[in-house]
């Protein structure tokens, strides 16, 4: 089973993800940008012990904040 972690700015969001089972969920700052987020995202996936340093992992983005439905970006990235 692969685990999914889920970062958030709202946190009527994290509250409702947190009620489903295998879901991580994980507050973050509004607007950080998307290469800080996805390189906070694997730091802290690491030092969780989530994922491993040489692990890969797919990170899907929604980059519009104002349509939180929509995902408009995925990137595969590996823990360093």
């Amino acid at each position: 089973m692969q685990m999914i972690l889920a970062l958030c700015f709202k946190y009527s969001v994290i509250h409702n993800l947190n009620l489903t089972w295998g879901i991580h969920s994980l507050r973050i700052a509004s607007n950080i940008g998307t290469d800080n987020l996805i390189n906070d995202a694997i730091r802290y996936s690491v030092s969780k012990g989530y994922a491993e340093k040489g692990d890969q992992i797919i990170c899907l983005l929604g980059q519009n904040e104002e349509s939180l439905e929509n995902v408009n970006l995925m990137k595969i990235a590996t823990c360093l």
